[in-house]
């Protein structure tokens, strides 16, 4: 197979981004190589149906490739553009070998069946797609080249006649198979020829369903490493879409799906930091008249010989450039009601003066419009710091990803439910409490995801 040029796409959002390993690409490669190929490019792709269609028709044109190999994207997520942007291309349908592709896979998982594998001719070129997963690769490649499919096909395409793939095939027979008309009977005795292939007497299956004597001993599953258990995870695994979602205590456990800038200064105007009195920086140590919001509008010049009481986080009124803490003043006089009731400072004394500035916030200090608040992706937390710096910037509704509803049941009849243990039908045994469905419902909660808890489920 060295004079077949084999081209590898791996369509991966997060791959082509740097974010997660492509897995897929690689495994295809090593496969083809230990079939025999040689010269095999590979390239990563995000899941933009223009890009694929254009390297595809590319790298079909003009005899470039003879065999295109796509990996990811075949499936139902709301990226998975794979099948849609190489169809318009497809000329000749291989429809067979579709069906060859998920009758494979339907054979290991019944999953398979959500794939939408295509493969037809691009002109002179074979054009392929594969599942993104690692497993999917295998399986679908070892019937790809199993019994000469592939190299028949591309010999076909090329403008062969299939000859020595016949050939190859033919050579694989009996020579009883071979040689000998169907209504000739011989009775050979030695023992090169004419034998069969030894065939299991039992016919034992992955079906659960199927009773326990008739299944395999074996798990058809390969065992993994937890670092490729991950890698799968972030490879495969989608997020789900963004919400507009009411900024409230309910956000928390949710993921930000945009970016938050600040849409105005924070604060809007100047600002005290402080309980105290906005003054005029040359206002020397005295006795000052005291104005509040009911008795003074802060939009006006506050008159000389008075000062405006204020509390921390308020706006300072027009003429004022500093505030004096309270702990720096005295009372003077107060307003009495017709009673004799105390209503309202009078009078207070300054006991120093102070410099410009002192205890204000400027407008911007906190935070100037156009800001960078929170990140896209940044988990917002019970602890309330996001919440509270949404709600900092005015934002009432934010694009959120919402938390991920988890269904969780165990299986097996030597379950207890533990707060209803009702008891078993055997003699002298009274079963186990079920365990892990508690334990990772109280995990999954403590990480905000919804629980839907299912209980137990017998073994049917």
């Amino acid at each position: 197979m060295s004079s077949v040029k084999v081209l590898i796409i791996t369509v991966s959002d997060s791959a082509a981004s740097g974010r997660s390993q492509d897995l897929s690409g690689p495994e295809i490669q090593k496969i083809l190589q230990h079939h025999g190929y040689q010269d095999i490019s590979t390239t990563l792709l995000p899941d933009d149906e223009a890009q694929i269609r254009q390297t595809v028709q590319d790298q079909s044109s003009d005899g470039a490739t003879d065999w295109i190999i796509t990996t990811g994207g075949t499936g139902f997520g709301v990226r998975d553009r794979t099948p849609e942007a190489i169809s318009p291309l497809i000329e000749r349908y291989a429809s067979g070998i579709v069906h060859l592709l998920l009758s494979a896979s339907m054979k290991h998982t019944p999953l398979a069946a959500l794939s939408r594998p295509i493969a037809g001719t691009v002109k002179n070129t074979l054009v392929v797609t594969l599942p993104g997963s690692v497993k999917a690769v295998r399986e679908n490649m070892e019937v790809l080249l199993s019994n000469g499919v592939v190299a028949h096909a591309i010999d076909l395409i090329k403008g062969g006649s299939g000859k020595q793939v016949h050939a190859a095939l033919g050579s694989s027979h009996t020579p009883s198979q071979a040689t000998n008309p169907p209504d000739h009977h011989h009775h050979h005795h030695h023992h090169h020829e004419g034998h069969k292939a030894p065939q299991p007497r039992t016919l034992l299956s992955h079906d659960p369903s199927v009773p326990a004597p008739g299944r395999h001993r074996i798990s058809p599953y390969p065992q993994i490493s937890l670092e490729a258990a991950l890698q799968l995870i972030l490879t495969e695994i989608q997020p789900l879409g963004p919400l507009e979602m009411l900024v409230d205590p309910a956000l928390a456990g949710c993921v930000l799906a945009e970016d938050v800038y600040a849409p105005q200064n924070v604060p809007s105007s100047q600002t005290t930091n402080v309980d105290g009195y906005a003054l005029r920086s040359s206002d020397p140590p005295g006795v000052y008249n005291v104005l509040t919001w009911k008795t003074h509008a802060p939009a006006e010049d506050v008159p000389q010989g008075s000062i405006f009481r204020v509390n921390t986080g308020g706006p300072l009124p027009a003429g004022t450039d500093a505030v004096i803490m309270v702990e720096d003043t005295e009372l003077v006089s107060i307003i009495k009601d017709a009673n004799g009731k105390d209503l309202e400072e009078r009078q207070v004394k300054t006991l120093v003066q102070i410099p410009p500035g002192e205890n204000v916030r400027l407008p911007g200090s906190d935070v100037r419009t156009g800001d960078l608040v929170l990140q896209k992706n940044e988990v917002i937390t019970s602890l309330g710091g996001e919440i509270g710096t949404l709600a900092f910037v005015g934002r009432k509704e934010v694009k959120a990803r919402r938390k991920p509803i988890v269904a969780l049941f165990s299986t097996g009849n030597e379950l207890l439910n533990l707060q209803s243990p009702n008891p078993l039908p055997i003699d002298g045994w009274g079963g186990i409490y079920d365990t892990n469905r508690p334990s990772l419902q109280a995990i999954l909660k403590g990480m905000g995801y919804i629980v839907v808890d299912l209980g137990i489920v017998p073994d049917e």
